[in-house]
């Protein structure tokens, strides 16, 4: 049978883009075949035409990205290079000056009052001129930014301010005291203007501000206790031309650097400025997470929210022993507890299920969608795996029962605050065995774990099989690493292949999986 072809031409835009070919039977070149095969090709072309303006577009995005960044550092070094120049010629010859003028002050006493009032107010201008460069130069860019990082530049500025009176806070955890250059730049930017903000729109002088690395992130969050206000920040009323860089640009910069930036406020209760932007590789390369609190120079901060006193009390004297862990603030309500960790920013909190006024489920979920760093371990009296669910749920990452001993309550803050997920093992294995059954009876027919188990992702080897059924037991890498006598790093490896062969991210879903797939007792 003679084969016959048909070409026809790709068309976008009034221009040629391509061919498409067709060879078959006659049958082809009818006219029923021919219209569709001219359908297909408008379509063809008009998804060529859109690929490559998507492509068109992204390239645009990524120019325009280059050059908003290329900007801002031009903008920086500007800003540098005039502080610099203002400290070394026009502040050091007001310094000059004013210890001149001094030391004619004294060399030649003046004839009478008169000249004495025009030498000390000439004395007291020389002076503010020498205080109002070096306001200048700390609004452009702070000298001692360049000359011992971040942490030494808010420390000054925090410091300048109490002197000022105001009712300032100032936490510090940075593993290192010097950051990249470009992340210093910014979050000084936006923590000199949040404080800015603070001085001229909130009428009040309580803040907070908080300088900590969360792992390989570096976060700057600033909190007032002001005005507030609903919706977007109100303009300034009192910008000039040159002064149109505030928190819009620490904005752009921050999305620049990969980063996140929220600003939180509402009327009458205030404004809080949360910047969190990621470690470069090569910084991370250098210093690796250490999960061990026990790296820590400075101790673990702990929250207890709780609504019976003689609970809390007995908490403080359970952990009173441990130097590395401190009890920085107590709450007797959700409420309470959502308010301190606005303010005290702890590491972990030890949080009550039912409480007052905000039960401890619903502010675990505001505490991690406003700071997902902070760990929450549930604290409850509830042996009921229905609450164990719902405390996962709400983003906890521990759930111990009251009547714990002193030693595993105190391996269950350690082990939440390694990474690990410390669980109730009886109420685990019974949420576990709970859901496995749900998701039998969701099926027409009963799973047969000898025959219909799901097949491995990637096959596991026998000792992560192990590691993987104590894991869905609930116990901790330290449990896991005694039972099969090998060290505690050892077990973390193994967690981390099983997560990874599993494409699961965390060890309550391996721990799901595993339920689901017959493998809770041992083959």
């Amino acid at each position: 049978m003679p084969l016959v072809g048909l070409c026809l031409p790709l068309v976008a835009r009034n221009r040629i883009i391509g061919m498409v070919e067709a060879y078959g039977p006659e049958g082809l070149v009818e006219k029923t075949t021919v219209r569709t095969f001219e359908s297909l090709a408008r379509q063809a072309a008009s998804a060529l035409e859109n690929a490559r303006l998507y492509q068109k577009v992204a390239d645009h995005e990524r120019r325009l990205k280059g050059l908003v960044g290329k900007l801002l550092v031009t903008r920086e070094e500007e800003r540098r290079r005039v502080a610099n120049d203002l400290h070394d010629g026009l502040t050091q010859l007001a310094v000059a000056a004013h210890e001149n003028l001094q030391a004619y002050a004294d060399d030649l006493q003046p004839s009478s009052h008169f000249d004495q009032e025009k030498l000390d107010r000439a004395l007291e201008l020389v002076k503010r001129t020498v205080g109002e460069a070096r306001r200048v130069i700390a609004g452009l860019r702070p000298m001692v930014l360049d000359d011992l990082g971040l942490a030494a530049a808010l420390r000054l500025q925090i410091g300048s301010l109490k002197a000022a009176g105001w009712e300032i806070e100032y936490y510090e955890d940075l593993w290192e005291e010097r950051l990249p250059a470009e992340i210093e730049t910014s979050l000084y930017g936006i923590a000199h203007e949040a404080l800015t903000n603070v001085r001229k729109h909130a009428a009040t002088t309580r803040v907070h501000v908080a300088l900590t690395q969360l792992g390989e992130r570096i976060c700057l969050r600033v909190r007032d206790w002001g005005h507030g206000f609903d919706g977007a920040p109100p303009p300034r009323e009192d910008n000039v031309p040159g002064e149109q860089v505030g928190l819009c640009s620490m904005r752009e910069r921050i999305a620049l650097l990969g980063g996140d930036f929220t600003i939180h406020s509402k009327p009458g209760a205030g404004t809080c400025v949360l910047a969190e932007v990621p470690l470069p590789s090569a910084t991370l390369a250098h210093r690796k997470q250490d999960p061990n609190p026990q790296s820590r120079t400075s101790p673990i901060r702990l929250l207890i929210a709780d609504d019976h006193p003689l609970v809390r009390e007995g908490l403080q004297t359970m952990l009173a022993s441990e130097s590395d862990l401190e009890i920085v603030g107590e709450a007797v309500d959700g409420r309470e507890a959502l308010e301190l960790c606005r303010r005290l920013r702890p590491d972990l909190v030890l949080m009550d299920a039912r409480m007052p006024k905000m039960d401890g489920l619903t502010a675990a979920r505001t505490i991690k969608a406003e700071d997902p760093a902070t760990i929450i371990v549930m604290l409850t009296a509830f042996g009921n795996p229905d609450y164990l669910r719902e405390a996962v749920r709400a983003g906890a990452s521990g759930y111990v029962i009251k009547d714990a001993t002193k030693h595993d309550l105190i391996g269950s803050v350690r082990g939440a605050l390694r990474g690990e997920h410390p669980l109730h093992q009886e109420l685990a294995m019974q949420l576990l065995q709970r859901l496995a059954g749900e998701d039998g009876q969701e099926t027409e027919a009963p799973r047969d774990s000898g025959n219909q188990t799901e097949p491995l992702p990637e096959v596991l080897t026998r000792r992560e099989l192990e590691v993987l059924r104590l894991l869905a037991q609930g116990q901790t890498n330290r449990q896991i690493s005694q039972q099969l006598v090998v060290s505690a790093a050892t077990v973390k490896v193994h967690v981390e292949h099983i997560l990874e062969k599993l494409k699961v991210s965390d060890r309550t879903q391996a721990a799901v999986w595993a339920s689901e797939n017959g493998l809770l007792d041992p083959e």
